[in-house]
This record gives C-alpha cells, structure tokens and sequence, in this order.
C-alpha cells in the first residue's frame, strides 16, 4: 500500500490521542524439522513468487514515516511468544491462504490438481502427528499526537 496515502486515511478516521496498533507473524517455522522450514522458504522466494512482485519492507521499514512524524508517538514494540502444534490440514490451512501461494495455485494450469500435489508434498513431514511452529509474532503500538491538531495537508 502507498504509505502516504495510509497515513492520511488513518489520521482522517482516528481522532487525536488514538492509538493505532499494528501486528505482523511470518509463515509459521516448523521447529522440528528445519527440511520442512527451509521447502516452505525455498517455495515461497522461488516458486510461489508473483512475477511483478516487489518485497514490501520490514515492518519497522514500514513504520519508519509514522515513527518520524511528530504526529505520531511511540507507545513500544513486543516480540510475544506464539509457539503451536499445526496438524497437516491446520498447516495447509495457512499455507493455502497465503497470497504467494494463491497467486501461483491460480496461475497453474488446474488449480485443484496443483494445490492437491502441494499437499501431498507436506503430508510425509506429518505421519507421526502435529508439529510445532514459531509464527515469530511482533506487535508495534502507535498513539496519534493529541497535541497535534490532524492537519492531513501535512501527511
């Protein structure tokens, strides 16, 4: 999204003093079987890459306008813990959603048949039960400035 354009139009609907939180997790990271970890990583720079696809940024690369407005005042930043046990269907679940992968499942010549042989790829990771995954959480709190009357020209 166009940062500019973001700030403008959260400052326009958040009044002064209000608090903008902003949270991110990564694809989760199987902690047992680093293998898995690094198909997922490997399919998701490689082959599930859209072609016009440009990287985003970090999330503090992302935050970085908001930071430096005096507009906007840090309230601080966490790291949680969010640690699971996924199932193959739950894991799937994830992946199935992710908009890298959705962009190629429909660019592949029968989405059914593609997204059935990608399943069947993570299945062999599962036979003995649920694996634990790190999402790798990170949560970044933001106030609007009450001091600051919401001069959108200035965004």
């Amino acid at each position: 999204f166009d940062l500019k354009k973001t700030e403008i139009e959260i400052r326009r609907v958040l009044k002064p003093g209000g608090v903008l939180f902003v949270f991110e997790y990564q694809f989760p990271k199987c902690l047992e079987h680093p293998e898995l970890a690094e198909n997922v990583r490997r399919r998701f720079n490689l082959e599930w890459k859209a072609p016009h696809q440009v990287p985003r940024g970090t999330l503090a690369e992302l935050l970085t306008p908001f930071r430096k407005s005096p507009a906007w005042l840090g309230l601080g930043e966490d790291r949680p813990e969010w640690v699971e046990d996924l199932d193959c269907e739950t894991f799937l679940g994830h992946l199935f959603s992710q908009s890298r992968y959705l962009h190629a499942e429909a660019a592949s010549p029968d989405p059914s048949v593609y997204r059935d042989a990608v399943a069947t790829s993570f299945l062999p990771y599962f036979r003995s039960g649920p694996l634990r995954f790190d999402f790798k959480p990170r949560a970044i709190g933001l106030r609007l400035n009450a001091s600051i009357a919401p001069d959108l020209a200035s965004c």
